[in-house]
């Protein structure tokens, strides 16, 4: 080994990029996509799952770059979308949040309190949107807690004292 090569800092190749690649069945182009920490793709007809055929390169290279533009531009769709589960819950509206909230005879503060949440996450499930305009959902674990309360009074306490017996102030 040369020892000006070990002072070399080696280099990481990141590739982003689209590509077309002769069709193997027949005339035409399939588009192809890569990216680092992608599984490197093909375009596929949506109905056949089959690969799509192209009739030129170039049309073939636009494709591919439209589809690595979509999918590096939904990351946060591609990871919150399912995340694994294999139920989907019906989430409560703004209105029904705020009439639950009324039912139960809770303060939206006590409610903040006992969920562990923020007044400003609150105030984005009672408006539907943060402040960046992304579409906030009220977490199902709200509506179970609200019809608990709803259910028996009882619960409210209870829940107030669990709240109070495993919370500690912040030290200034």
């Amino acid at each position: 080994m040369n020892p000006k090569d070990a002072a070399k800092p080696v280099q990481i190749e990141t590739r982003y990029g689209a590509d077309a690649i002769p069709n193997l069945n027949g005339p035409g182009f399939v588009a192809t996509y890569y990216a680092p920490g992608l599984v490197p793709g093909m375009i596929r007809d949506p109905e056949t799952k089959r690969l799509r055929n192209f009739p030129t390169r170039e049309e073939a290279i636009a494709a591919g770059a439209e589809r690595l533009f979509q999918i590096l531009n939904l990351p946060s769709e591609r990871t919150v979308s399912r995340s694994g589960k294999v139920e989907r819950y019906r989430k409560l509206t703004t209105t029904e949040f705020a009439v639950k909230i009324a039912q139960a005879g809770v303060t939206r503060k006590f409610l903040e309190w006992v969920y562990g949440t923020s007044e400003r996450r609150m105030a984005d499930w009672m408006r539907g949107v943060n402040d960046k305009g992304i579409e906030e959902q009220i977490p199902h674990p709200m509506n179970v807690l609200l019809e608990l309360f709803i259910a028996d009074p009882k619960n409210i306490d209870r829940a107030d004292e669990l709240t109070r017996s495993v919370t500690t102030p912040y030290k200034e």
